[in-house]
């Protein structure tokens, strides 16, 4: 299906009230407000380190994705109006190539969010074209060639199954239901992310990737079957994880949740921090994931740079954390065994073999942080909290992803 027929579609939509104004958005809202909203206790720092002076060995690419969305209209069901969600989608990768960023790959999609179920469980008829896909069902594998895909996807029920909008009068609550439609394509949007890692990882480059790790992991078996489950990898599960994590690490620049007792990393330092048990997202749409196997790397990227763009000082002000999945220092044989027994939570014994891990490995984890640490510099031209937080790198590939994508007011015209 293509924007033409999208526009066919909802020229014909029998009750649709048009709204181009109304409710519209991207990823990011109140940058300042997301970060360090949560301390938690079962956490460890295992080490402060130094990174080493950057050396390009081989790929390295940057991961992100962008979204811009809008309430196009609403559909008059039984007297009640149901907001109807439309976004485009993209993510994309650039590399590292003699001094400057190249392109090297972009997904993308233009997504209709919807209760369809709950809608035509009362109208007792179909919604949807013909032709129309679902990305439920398809997920990302039609986003590929030059022209985007539009895809239908149902937030009737959670992608995990579980009912969201049980009746008619529970779509009554208009909030909630643009609330489930943004934050399922959030979840979109990461499925996007995470094939474009994976793609990125296969071609052997080490993939810098905009935010957490556990949260791109969560929906690989959107991309491919095979890594259905990996975010919780035991069994034959552990070897196809270490495959993915140990070619990624994450750099979340509004970290939400921080450990306790959290000490001001001077510039140029990380404590490195393991998480003694798993901490599972806020439902749909969350953005702050943890994992055991996952150690988060704190500092503050651009010191220099508090007392004009942040003033409130406290441990967090301008806190930038890296995840890096253990696969990254540990060999594959080893990941397997320590994963059996402290994928939940990490015993005693996992949590020394953790730290004998990064005594030994304390100089490749200083080469990892090190290549993250040498993008600081140039600042982005952006909000004043980017200018903290944000590498260069990420920053421009989220640029070059919104060229990409249709505008606010494109989106609103959709209905017309």
């Amino acid at each position: 299906m293509d924007i033409s027929e999208l526009r066919g579609w909802f020229r014909g939509l029998s009750g649709l009230a048009r709204y181009p104004g109304m409710a519209m958005g991207g990823v990011e809202d109140q940058e300042e407000l997301a970060a360090a909203q949560e301390v938690l206790t079962d956490t460890e720092r295992l080490a402060v380190i130094r990174p080493a002076p950057a050396v390009q060995r081989g790929c390295l690419a940057f991961v992100d994705g962008v979204m811009r969305y809008a309430v196009v209209g609403a559909l008059k069901v039984g007297g009640v109006h149901v907001p109807v969600v439309a976004a485009h989608l993209a993510a994309g990768a650039t590399r590292l190539v003699s001094k400057s960023l190249v392109p090297a790959l972009r997904r993308g999609a233009i997504v209709i969010a919807l209760p369809i179920t709950a809608i035509t469980e009362h109208t007792r008829r179909g919604l949807l074209p013909g032709n129309a896909e679902l990305f439920e069902v398809v997920g990302v594998k039609s986003m590929v060639g030059n022209h985007d895909p539009v895809l239908f996807t149902d937030t009737t029920k959670s992608l995990q199954g579980v009912r969201v909008f049980k009746s008619l009068s529970d779509l009554a609550a208009v909030g909630a239901v643009i609330e489930a439609a943004r934050n399922r394509l959030l979840e979109v949007l990461r499925a996007m992310e995470f094939s474009v890692v994976l793609d990125m990882v296969r071609e052997s480059c080490m993939v810098i990737a905009d935010g957490p790790v556990a949260n791109l992991i969560k929906y690989a078996g959107l991309v491919d079957p095979s890594l259905r489950g990996i975010a919780k990898p035991v069994g034959d599960l552990a070897v196809r994880a270490y495959e993915v994590l140990r070619g990624v690490v994450g750099v979340v620049k509004r970290p939400i949740k921080v450990p306790s007792g959290l000490a001001t990393p001077l510039g140029g330092e990380y404590h490195l921090y393991l998480w003694g048990r798993v901490v599972e997202d806020r439902g749909e749409g969350s953005l702050d994931g943890l994992r055991t196997y996952i150690l988060s790397a704190f500092t503050v990227l651009r010191p220099e740079l508090l007392t004009e763009y942040y003033p409130v000082q406290s441990p967090t002000a301008g806190l930038v954390r890296v995840d890096v999945p253990l696969p990254a220092v540990m060999g594959r044989d080893e990941w397997v065994g320590w994963i059996l027994g402290n994928a939940e939570s990490v015993t005693g014994s996992g949590r020394e073999s953790v730290l004998a891990v990064v005594r030994r490995h304390t100089n490749e984890l200083s080469r990892v942080l090190g290549t993250v640490q040498a993008f600081k510099y140039p600042i982005p031209s952006s909000t004043p909290y980017r200018r903290l937080v944000e590498l260069y790198p990420i920053f421009e590939t989220e640029l070059m992803l919104k060229t990409t994508i249709l505008s606010k007011y494109e989106l609103a015209s959709l209905t017309y």
